[in-house]
């Protein structure tokens, strides 16, 4: 199975777009989702601190609590790590990879 390269998907006008660019895009989300969550838990522990809740509303409470903090912490993590491992704009040009351009060069390496 012999495999050339092929030239890259994205749209021309892309290659405008410096990874610089991208990055500032998702830390916005990831600050975004970051504020959500501290948000959910301040504002969870504060309504168990001021009200009463019977059992079943409690557990209720939770799920929830749990359930979105849970989402927003991932989402968060997520596009923190699309910047910081896969797009890295600030990264030392010493420490760059050799990218393999035919499968002949994967298999040997």
């Amino acid at each position: 199975m012999n495999r050339t390269p092929t030239a890259s998907s994205e749209p021309h006008w892309t290659d405008s777009i410096s990874n610089a660019t991208l990055c500032n895009f998702f830390y916005i989300f990831f600050v975004i989702f970051t504020v959500w969550a501290i948000v959910g838990i301040i504002g969870g522990i504060w309504i168990f601190a001021t009200t009463q809740m019977t059992g079943k509303f409690l557990v209720i409470f939770l799920f929830n609590l749990i359930l979105t903090s849970g989402i927003s912490i991932t989402a968060a993590l997520f596009h923190y790590l699309v910047c910081e491992r896969a797009l890295n704009p600030y990264q030392d040009s010493s420490n760059v990879s050799v990218r393999v351009e035919t499968m002949s060069q994967y298999d040997t390496l």
